[in-house]
């Protein structure tokens, strides 16, 4: 079979595929919304909220955005140096193996871990919420 002949069918293989997988979250969405009932707009009605209150709770939002920032990359940068730390292990089993991407990984996984740590620790003494 020719090879251009054989990449055009797997081509469109792919694209009728992606069509119908399209077509059914398309029907998915349109028959989600079909019983969605419309509310109506009253600009009188803001449920007891004001400035202050939605400016409080973005600011509370944003502190427990930035936590789990600085959560999830410390321990990204600790999964790294466990990873680095397996790599170098077998790197020195194996002669062939070099270290070199292991020891770039500890380097980078003690940064992403230290330095988040340390923000952390600096975050919180300044906002007093504690350590």
């Amino acid at each position: 079979m020719n090879p251009l002949k054989a990449l055009s069918n797997a081509i469109g293989q792919k694209y009728l595929t992606a069509c119908a997988w399209t077509s059914t979250l398309a029907a998915t969405a349109l028959s989600s919304t079909a019983f969605a009932q419309l509310t109506q707009f009253d600009p009188n009605a803001n449920n007891g909220k004001d400035l202050s209150t939605v400016i409080v709770k973005a600011d509370s939002t944003t502190r427990e955005l930035a936590t789990l920032f600085l959560s999830v990359f410390a321990v990204m940068g600790f999964v790294l140096i466990a990873i680095s730390l397996w790599k170098m292990y077998k790197a020195s089993k194996d002669e062939r193996e070099t270290p070199k991407g292991a020891i770039v990984g500890l380097i980078v996984g003690g940064l992403m871990a230290g330095v988040t740590t340390v923000m952390w620790m600096v975050r919180n003494q300044l906002l007093g919420t504690g350590v």
